[in-house]
């Protein structure tokens, strides 16, 4: 239980950041183009880089740690990292093949699930 606890309490905390940090951008560059966004995904995934190069160089051991820095912090900060660091560790073993559909796939069905959903509420609404 205390593993669920660590994770929701991390993703509290990463949800709160990304919102702050995302709208801050978003407010100061004054951009069309999903800037805080960007800058979110972007910081996450060089935060779960060094989160994943610490587990792997050992200097992040302890179970509880990671389930509240990589599953829950930076999970409510950014998916983006997560998929990210899949990604990559894909093309370190190798697996360009399963890397390159998990880009497309994750990309193109997010995308085609999004807009299915827009269209689905907005008949139902009408």
């Amino acid at each position: 239980m205390s593993h669920y606890l660590l994770i929701a309490a991390g993703g509290a905390l990463g949800a709160m950041a990304r919102y702050g940090m995302g709208t801050a951008v978003q407010a100061r560059v004054g951009s069309m183009a999903p800037v805080g966004t960007m800058s979110v995904n972007i910081l996450g995934c060089l935060l779960m880089g060094i989160v994943a190069g610490g587990i792997g160089a050992r200097v992040l051991t302890h179970p509880h740690w990671r389930s509240f820095v990589a599953i829950g912090l930076l999970g409510g900060f950014t998916t983006f990292s997560s998929f990210g660091y899949e990604t990559f560790a894909l093309v370190e073993d190798g697996r360009w093949d399963l890397a390159l559909m998990n880009v497309l796939v994750s990309t193109l069905a997010g995308l085609a699930a999004l807009w299915i959903g827009v269209i689905l509420i907005r008949s139902l609404a009408s």
